[in-house]
Parts: structure tokens; C-alpha cells; sequence
């Protein structure tokens, strides 16, 4: 049954459900990484983010990577922490 509803899902729906049910304020998001303080160093910077590929990308898709590498972000310092890999899921 929960197959088949979500067989019948168009990009449309998905969409109207991500805009309706998930906001900024609402995410939380864990990645672990083995330079932390960088990571919220880059982050908080807003900076270009580059995509890096094995091979070339096509036209296109390099000219998408610019607006979405270009795209600001506005994490502010306060909203980054960071917690060692080992007390993420401790209680």
C-alpha cells in the first residue's frame, strides 16, 4: 500500500511537501568530519563552494556548479557547534 502511494508521487508533490513541511529553523544537520573547526570556518564564511570531479563536467553542469557554489548560505557562528564524533548519539 505505502508502495504504491509512493509509486503515484510526482516531482510536483514532493516539492509542495518539502515547502510545506521543512523550513531552515526546523533542520539540524551532523557531519563529521576530521577538520571541524574548518568546516565552521568555511561555513560562516559564506565563501564559493567548488564541486570537484573526477572527470570534466559538461558545460552546463559547471555553469550550474557556479550559481549553486555561489549560492549564501548566512549561517551565523552561533548556530554551528561542534561536538566530538564520540558524544553526537551519547545521551
Amino acid at each position: 500500500m505505502m508502495r504504491d502511494a509512493l509509486g503515484k508521487l510526482t516531482a510536483v508533490d514532493v516539492n509542495r511537501a518539502i515547502r510545506q513541511h521543512f523550513t531552515a529553523r526546523d533542520l539540524s544537520v551532523v557531519i563529521i568530519t576530521k577538520d571541524a573547526a574548518g568546516l565552521k570556518s568555511a561555513l560562516i564564511a559564506d565563501g564559493f563552494s567548488p564541486v570537484k570531479y573526477d572527470a570534466a563536467p559538461s558545460n552546463e553542469l559547471s555553469a550550474e556548479d557556479q550559481v549553486i557554489g555561489n549560492f549564501k548560505l548566512g549561517i551565523r557562528p552561533e548556530a554551528v557547534t561542534i561536538i566530538p564524533a564520540d558524544k553526537v548519539f551519547a545521551d
